[in-house]
């Protein structure tokens, strides 16, 4: 899972965004890659057009959800060396990482395979970056 680092913009916490609506049947989880469709919130999958952040919180279908905003740094579990500027992919189903082949992240800092690996969305996937 997805856990917050820094700033991007200027080290510490990451910007909250939101309320968001989670969209119904869906359920967010705190670290959640996670899209907008219609206004409301849903998780976000791999190759998805444009992703508006990870989730400050856990929430259920109707809540309310913060996102944490296009300047934020996350950290992961990652058993892979990784060198800054790298992309890399959302692994769905683990929401973790995993080898490119959408763009879907961008390392921010050279890391061993025994550190944790801190990655943003990548801008070309970002719903704030992406014209629409």
């Amino acid at each position: 899972m997805f856990r917050p680092a820094y700033n991007f913009q200027g080290g510490g916490e990451p910007v909250q965004k939101g309320p968001y609506t989670v969209k119904a049947l869906e359920t967010i989880t705190q670290g959640m890659i996670c899209k907008l469709t219609t206004g409301e919130v849903e998780p976000a999958d791999s190759n998805d057009a444009t992703f508006a952040g990870f989730a400050v919180a856990d929430a259920a279908a109707g809540a309310e959800v913060y996102l944490y905003d296009i300047s934020a740094v996350m950290s992961v579990v990652d058993a892979n060396a990784r060198i800054d500027g790298a992309a890399l992919d959302v692994d769905t189903g683990s929401q973790s990482v995993t080898t490119k082949s959408n763009v879907d992240l961008v390392v921010v800092r050279t890391s061993a395979s025994s550190e944790d690996t801190l990655i943003m969305i990548h801008p070309q996937k970002n719903l704030y970056f992406v014209s629409t």
